[in-house]
């Protein structure tokens, strides 16, 4: 007969093993890849679609006026530079202000694209191209001249343009459709100072270690193992208040395990996951200009940054109250104070999780919601996962392990859910 224990150990075991591989590959992207990148450039939003951006507008372009850029208020934009703020209709997205008629370069007048960044590890390669103009524009030696832009596109078209990030065939920058994403706050929301994949393997050893508290039996009994791997559990107040053998509080916990530890962590890792080469079809022109470019579509990095925010202070709740709990071993006056019937701290404690359960569980909602705004709909979108590596073999290799993880943890789940619940049975049953 299959010893359930031992089972769940041995996945336990080829999880953490697994997540610690991914993690560290996915640092060593953090620190090359991400903050390795030269230039990124990030897709515009439609002008004053935004909240915040209601009273932008577009209006005409004037050659003879001058514009102040909203991130650059003081100084006036150079005429040669112009160009960059520009439609391909000859249109300006501007404040409607006459006092402070600022333009903004991260909204376009043409029909915006769906969330995408392009990260360039070399300035050099990937030449920019204007689509203000419908004369040629020289960059760099390099003649380009408009073709089909986004706001005189059929709808085939644009899903062409969107699934390239509005590269040109050759593999160019529209500057008209995406632009330059600098700044230290804004660079930070990119790419924070603490790798995201080193946040995801921390977060997802926990659930590891939680997993592994029954079968190694450190949590076995009513003492302070006990408490510390129920206030790892999802909704630890609804454990509390139901009862840990109740068939809903298995049911709702193990779906929101999924969200907490699995999806949402692989949605913070957005930018990562949906990481690919740029689609050259063969074109060698194309695959010479983007040799280091790599193009990513996050649908909405925001989102995912505050998830990452979620994320690390959800983390560091739950090892405060795990440490808090386990310090109550030594000291019989402070260890009878862990015992939830009796004491409101470890009640509060387990309804702050909670909340912070919830909180992780909506924002992970949110986040895959926006992803079904992109234009295409599948898997591959509603997960962030490229599914094409076709990038450079550390960010291919970081992808695969971390799409197997996101699979493996459904089993995982269910596996420890399964064990936990026949652990309540044959104590009810020997009990009774």
């Amino acid at each position: 007969m299959v010893d359930g224990k031992k089972v769940v150990i041995a996945c336990s075991c080829c999880q953490a093993l697994i997540i610690i591989l991914t993690g560290l590959v996915g640092i060593i992207i953090h620190y090359t890849t991400l903050t390795g990148a030269e230039k990124i450039y990030v897709a515009r939003d439609a002008c004053g679609t935004l909240e915040g951006w209601k009273d932008y507008k577009c209006v005409d372009f004037d050659p003879k006026a001058t514009y102040y850029d909203y991130d650059n208020q003081d100084v006036a934009i150079p005429e040669d530079q112009v160009y960059q703020w520009k439609s391909s209709q000859g249109k300006i997205c501007q404040k409607d202000d006459a006092d402070t008629p600022w333009v903004t370069l991260s909204q376009t007048c043409d029909e915006a694209l769906t969330m995408c960044q392009i990260w360039l590890l070399d300035s050099n390669v990937g030449v920019s191209a204007s689509v203000g103009s419908k004369d040629p524009v020289m960059q760099a030696g390099v003649t380009v001249v408009d073709e089909c832009v986004a706001g005189n596109c059929k709808t085939p078209e644009q899903k062409h343009l969107d699934a390239r990030c509005g590269l040109t065939d050759e593999g160019l920058i529209r500057t008209g459709l995406v632009y330059e994403y600098d700044g230290w706050i804004q660079s930070d929301m990119m790419v924070p100072p603490f790798p995201r994949p080193a946040l995801w393997m921390i977060y997802k050893l926990v659930q590891v270690v939680r997993n592994l508290g029954k079968p190694t039996g450190w949590s076995q009994g009513d003492g302070v193992g006990h408490n510390v791997e129920l206030l790892l559990d999802s909704f630890p107040l609804m454990h509390i208040m139901l009862g840990e053998s109740s068939p809903v509080v298995h049911v709702v916990s193990a779906v929101a395990d999924f969200f907490k530890f699995s999806l949402g962590p692989t949605l913070m890792l957005g930018i990562l996951t949906s990481m690919e080469g740029a689609p050259c079809e063969d074109n060698a022109v194309c695959e010479s200009n983007t040799e280091k470019m790599y193009l990513s579509f996050n649908a909405d990095f925001n989102m995912t940054t505050w998830l990452y925010a979620a994320t690390g202070f959800h983390l560091f709740l739950m090892l405060f109250g795990s440490c808090g709990l386990a310090c109550c071993i030594g000291s019989k006056k402070i260890e009878e104070g862990c015992n939830f019937s009796d004491n409101k701290g470890p009640k509060i404690g387990a309804a702050i999780l909670t909340f912070m359960d919830v909180v992780i569980v909506m924002i992970g909602l949110v986040t895959l919601l926006t992803q079904l705004s992109r234009a295409k709909i599948g898997f591959a979108m509603l997960f962030n996962m490229a599914f094409r590596f076709n990038a450079s073999v550390e960010v291919d290799i970081f992808q695969f392990f971390a799409l197997f993880v996101l699979f493996y943890d459904v089993g995982a789940t269910i596996l420890y859910k399964m064990n936990k619940a026949l652990g309540f049975s044959e104590k009810s049953g020997s009990g009774s």
